[in-house]
């Protein structure tokens, strides 16, 4: 499937939240809605919601996931709530989420209503924790301390990507330093990894572009998934081999400066899917792609950018094995 950005009602925004429902519906989360397009046409269907504050309404969008009855969830970060809608897309409900920025969640039961957060939450018994159980109401366990004490509270050292792996464990990785750890939903920690070898490591953690071409750039992990055969698949955008040639200096409100992309040019990054095999801690298969992979949807697909004839982004839905082809190129690492 391919959507082209545009102005109409079926614009795309670049999002980095979509969902993909068994009943062939495929949804691109932003700040002016949620946008429906059929899968795998790709014809607009409709848009849920708006920008607002009102019910149904949303600021920021955040994770979306479908649950075993078909309806939609959204979390919006900025007003830290979670919307659903059923599967004919009426309001089901709207439900407050803890005190703090969720930056990514996964569901813990099948309704959705138990939901596994990386969040920073306010609450100062649990600041230091970025991974928090929510039973709808309250959290009811935080785990997951960062191994650096030092920046423990910061928001680089508190991001995580997260997934399910079945019904007892969960995996998380921090993007900018690719540092992995796998915990029972109990908090016990069960096994710690690092990809080496991919990009240079931030001291700070921070995933800001460099403010000079003298500067390395950095990488980073932008989603994962664990499937049934417990293999670990993560998408991680690294620099672009010609990022210096693709990118300029370009000053900003305040003074700062930093290496951006030239307005006609490509990223300054590219794709890479590794897959890992939790059970032995080996990289089974490690590839680039040339989608642009904003994240997993489903079990078999994953959605990204592609510059299409005019070098203008092309929003792009494709299975994992159109990605990776037929035989992954060996891992480097």
């Amino acid at each position: 499937m391919k959507l082209d950005i545009d102005d109409g009602d079926g614009m795309v925004d670049e999002s980095q939240f979509a969902a993909l429902s068994p009943a062939g519906k495929f949804y691109v989360g932003s700040s002016r809605g949620i946008q429906v397009y059929a899968f795998p046409g790709g014809e607009f269907i409709e848009r849920l919601g708006r920008n607002g504050s009102g019910p149904g309404e949303f600021r920021y969008p955040g994770t979306m996931f479908i649950d075993e009855s078909g309806r939609l969830h959204m979390l919006d970060q900025r007003q830290r709530r979670q919307t659903a809608f059923d599967s004919s897309h009426r309001l089901a409900f709207v439900r407050a989420l803890p005190s703090g920025p969720t930056f990514e969640a996964v569901m813990i039961g099948a309704s959705g209503d138990s939901l596994l957060l990386n969040s920073h939450l306010s609450d100062a018994d649990r600041f230091a924790d970025p991974l928090h159980i929510w039973d709808g109401n309250q959290v009811t366990l935080s785990f997951g301390l960062p191994r650096d004490s030092v920046f423990a509270a910061t928001d680089p050292y508190m991001r995580r990507q997260i997934a399910r792996i079945g019904k007892q464990y969960v995996l998380s990785i921090a993007p900018s330093t690719y540092d992995g750890e796998v915990f029972s939903l109990d908090g016990t920690l069960r096994l710690r990894f690092t990809r080496p070898g991919l990009w240079s490591r931030p001291a700070s953690g921070l995933m800001t572009p460099p403010s000079s071409f003298d500067e390395p750039m950095y990488g980073y992990v932008q989603d994962i998934k664990v499937d049934r055969n417990n293999r670990a698949w993560i998408v991680a955008w690294e620099p672009h081999p010609e990022w210096r040639e693709r990118g300029e200096v370009r000053e900003f409100p305040g003074g700062e400066r930093f290496v951006v992309q030239k307005r006609d040019a490509k990223s300054l990054h590219v794709a890479r899917i590794d897959v890992i095999d939790l059970g032995s801690g080996e990289i089974v298969a490690s590839q680039r792609t040339t989608l642009l992979i904003w994240g997993f949807v489903g079990n078999d697909y994953v959605y990204g950018y592609e510059y299409n004839d005019q070098e203008a982004p092309v929003l792009v839905v494709q299975s994992v094995r159109q990605v990776v082809g037929s035989q992954p190129q060996a891992a480097e690492n």
